[in-house]
């Protein structure tokens, strides 16, 4: 069993209220147990550079910028699936 215990913090900033709402409507459908992949920086693998990782989305938040615009935050959970 892995013990690292790894989060990301996501920032999706000053985005339209529809780009936010489809986000977030996502996010919520999952409800906080539904693992989906999320590709992260990796300068350890050839190219791309990239490794894409199981996580859960355990809180996210949404605030307002101005006009039209809003922004979101989200923590997601890294999590092992067999």
């Amino acid at each position: 069993i892995n013990s690292v215990k790894e989060t990301f913090s996501v920032a999706f900033q000053t985005r339209t209220k529809a780009d936010i709402d489809d986000i977030v409507g996502y996010l919520d459908s999952l409800q906080g147990v539904t693992a989906f992949d999320f590709t992260i920086p990796d300068s350890n693998v050839a190219s791309p550079y990239e490794t894409t990782v199981k996580v859960v989305c355990d809180t996210f938040d949404i605030s307002y910028d101005y006009g039209d615009f809003y922004s979101a935050t989200a923590i997601f959970r890294r999590v092992y699936e067999a």
